[in-house]
């Protein structure tokens, strides 16, 4: 088992025990033990020592998850100070999964969208995809919703900054494609398109561009 370093992120892939730990502006910390949802993603906050059999670490977005991990009497609290989530470093294996850095999440913080669409995730149950979606993630976008073999597709990339996207939700979001332009013109015509994961997971019904005066 690889002891985890500060800054390494994982998501969890298996419900797992953690302790929310608040912290105050006064020479206290409180905690309470949660199940840690699938699909959480967190980030390693400092080396732990050799002997710990725990570590804290910082959700992301620490805002989204902030709000569902501590209770509103806390957040509201003039004392409240942040919260940490501490889970097992054995559960770190187990349960979770380690991601990879590539740069494409960090830089699609600041990216300008292609186009903007109302992204609806397919429920678990009618065939979409078990897991949230975040962002970084890519998909093959098409017109097509049940595409035959070969069918034409262009790389995009939903913008979640503001939170993870659950199957069965929808929300509003700009898109980003590695064909840019060329996939943004091609999907304003269609005026829909799907995301693609052996199967169709999600559709995107384009936002009209509005002219201005």
């Amino acid at each position: 088992m690889f002891r985890p370093k500060r800054g390494w992120r994982y998501v969890v892939r298996k419900p797992l025990l953690g302790r929310v730990m608040v912290q105050w502006f006064s020479p206290l910390t409180t905690g309470s033990e949660i199940t840690v949802p699938v699909g959480l993603r967190f980030k390693i906050r400092y080396d732990p020592p050799p002997t710990a059999l725990s570590v804290g670490t910082d959700p992301e977005p620490y805002e989204y998850w902030e709000k569902i991990l501590v209770d509103e009497a806390d957040r509201k609290n003039k004392q409240y100070g942040g919260y940490t989530l501490s889970v097992g470093i054995d559960q770190l294996d187990e349960c979770c999964e380690r991601l990879q850095e590539d740069g494409r999440a960090e830089y699609l913080r600041s990216a300008k969208p292609d186009l903007m669409a109302d992204l609806t995730l397919y429920p678990s149950e009618l065939g979409g995809r078990k897991h949230p979606a975040f962002l970084g993630l890519m998909w093959p976008c098409t017109a097509e919703p049940n595409p035959k073999p070969g069918f034409e597709a262009f790389d995009g990339c939903p913008l979640l900054a503001d939170g993870p996207l659950r199957p069965g939700e929808m929300r509003r979001v700009g898109f980003v494609f590695l064909s840019g332009r060329r996939a943004a013109d091609h999907f304003r015509k269609s005026g829909v398109f799907y995301l693609w994961e052996g199967r169709s997971i999600g559709e995107a019904r384009v936002v009209p561009e509005q002219n201005p005066d």
